[in-house]
């Protein structure tokens, strides 16, 4: 209700924006979703100075903008703005090819943006190779994220050049775009000829064992990757061994993630072979079929020799109560760890009360 199209109304909402707090600000910035909203927003950050500048960060996350709604973004962005961060929803499928041209060549076009995040679109292949080319275009860029826009794997190649290409680019998220083993094997090939890339998220993206191969690969050739999300992948045991076989070659990381991606338990105690001890920060092994009291004995190793690991996630395995006991007895809960997640194990009542979850 802070933001109003409406012309009797227009003057008066918008100078209530002058007089919010930057909390407040951000506030209603993320819940922008209708299109008079996103008018108005624009219109306002066209006419008064002291708008602007309070304003690093766009997100028009939760609604769809139609063609009116993505021309007045346009505008705005020809603004001279010290925006830092967009984070854009669902494009209407109505928006004409040549607004949504104009809207990535003025996102391109910006020498403030550090993080671009986008979700809930359709894309393909023709819309990753114009995405890429605003990447290229915009060398102030330091994080890009296509959520959920069905990239696919041609798509991932392209993305995947102008990574390489980008020297300001380190963090890059494709995640649930179903980018398949082949689609794994582009990021790798992006991976290898990175100097800058740091992050790197990869959720959900159909890769199997195949696809981990590839990214093993890419790997133990990407000397400045510190951050890795392979979770939900269907990597099963075979890729685990084979991302182990990576990380072994060349380990720098300080936050994995490999949950929910079908290893199994001697899969996942090869990873935690490799990732115990140096950098390690935070490591994510949900649902990674962890039930022996040999892999509770493998966790606690990797806790106690791992000096700065303060995040491990444990969810959904097979643990029962001798697992847990000999997770207790062997220190796994002393140290530098200070969140330890492990619900929806086997445990029973009185385990449980022990675990105190």
């Amino acid at each position: 209700g802070v933001v109003s199209s409406a012309d009797e109304h227009s003057e008066v909402q918008i100078s209530c924006l002058l007089d919010l707090s930057d909390d407040e600000l951000a506030s209603v910035m993320h819940h922008i979703s209708r299109l008079e909203d996103v008018l108005a927003f624009c219109s306002s950050v066209a006419r008064l100075n002291g708008l602007r500048a309070r304003l690093p960060r766009w997100v028009f996350a939760h609604g769809e903008l139609n063609t009116v709604g993505c021309n007045a973004l346009v505008l705005a962005l020809q603004r001279p703005l010290p925006v830092r961060v967009v984070e854009l929803g669902q494009l209407a499928g109505e928006v004409e090819d040549t607004c949504s041209e104009n809207l990535w060549k003025e996102i391109g076009a910006s020498r403030t943006l550090d993080a671009l995040t986008v979700r809930f679109n359709a894309f393909g292949c023709a819309g990753a190779l114009t995405i890429a080319q605003m990447v290229a275009s915009n060398q102030a860029l330091r994080s890009l994220t296509l959520e959920m826009c069905d990239i696919g794997p041609q798509g991932a190649r392209a993305l995947a050049h102008a990574m390489c290409e980008s020297s300001s680019l380190n963090t890059f998220g494709l995640p649930y775009n179903k980018l398949g083993p082949d689609g794994a094997r582009a990021i790798a090939d992006g991976m290898g000829s990175s100097s800058s890339l740091t992050s790197l998220d990869l959720r959900a993206n159909r890769m199997g064992h195949s696809g981990a191969e590839a990214i093993a690969n890419g790997l133990a050739r990407c000397h400045s990757l510190q951050m890795l999300n392979m979770s939900t992948n269907d990597l099963g045991g075979r890729g685990a061994v084979a991302l182990a076989a990576g990380l072994r070659r060349r380990h720098r990381l300080t936050a994995v993630d490999f949950g929910f991606s079908g290893l199994d338990e001697t899969g996942t105690l090869t990873l935690l072979a490799v990732l115990r001890g140096g950098t390690i920060v935070s490591i994510g092994l949900g649902h990674c079929g962890l039930r022996s009291v040999e892999g509770a004995t493998a966790v606690s190793e990797c806790i106690t020799t791992s000096h700065r690991l303060s995040k491990l996630n444990l969810r959904d395995n097979s643990f029962g109560r001798d697992a847990a006991m000999a997770l207790i007895d062997a220190g796994a809960f002393r140290g530098a760890l200070r969140w330890l997640q492990l619900k929806f194990n086997q445990f029973d009542g009185p385990t449980k009360a022990m675990l105190h979850l």
